[in-house]
């Protein structure tokens, strides 16, 4: 009877933890209406507004690493032992709607994007689909960045900002176990 009520309990924890690693998103960065292509890892953009286009399937939220300082990101990428700032962190979510168009860059703590439905998202209005698999915009126009605290127009920044999206996973207790990374690229504007 013990080894049926751990047998169960194992199976239970596990299914819980592995749920997260389930999920999957795909990202599509727009520009003046064209899809702009990544080219090693890499997305060359002009200094104006774009849209991030992401679907998923079976996943509701997922965490982002948002950076100008390439060392963290390279250093995330390569990051086995969860010791980056983005993983011991809590996240940050904007508003829902997205009403002031921007991405928060910070070094020290991921970004918290998320679709629960049509009328719960962080996401540019008019959404779709269900939690199961949905479609979502979101369009930039600032960064803001957290550390110095100045918000930068997108028309005005000339640099590269490194995006690191991942679905974190978690023990019991709220300890991150482990992530699974969904996407990342460099954005380079000219």
């Amino acid at each position: 009877m013990t080894r049926l009520v751990l047998s169960l309990l194992l199976i239970l924890l596990t299914s819980t933890n592995s749920w997260s690693q389930e999920g999957n998103i795909s990202v599509n960065v727009i520009q003046n209406g064209e899809l702009i292509p990544a080219k090693d890892g890499i997305i060359n953009l002009k200094s104006e507004e774009f849209t991030f286009e992401i679907t998923a399937e079976h996943l509701t939220s997922f965490l982002i690493g948002i950076t100008t300082t390439k060392e963290l990101y390279t250093a995330t990428l390569a990051d086995y032992e969860l010791q980056q700032p983005w993983f011991k962190s809590y996240a940050m979510a904007d508003y829902p709607f997205n009403p002031n168009r921007e991405l928060l860059l910070s070094d020290q703590a991921p970004n918290y994007w998320h679709f629960t439905s049509p009328e719960d998202h962080r996401f540019d209005h008019s959404p779709q689909g269900t939690n199961e698999h949905w479609t979502a915009k979101r369009t930039i126009r600032t960064l803001n960045d957290l550390h110095n605290k100045k918000t930068i127009p997108i028309n005005e920044f000339k640099n590269s900002v490194y995006l690191y999206f991942y679905s974190p996973i978690y023990d019991d207790q709220y300890k991150l176990i482990k992530i699974k990374p969904l996407y990342s690229v460099e954005l380079r504007f000219n």
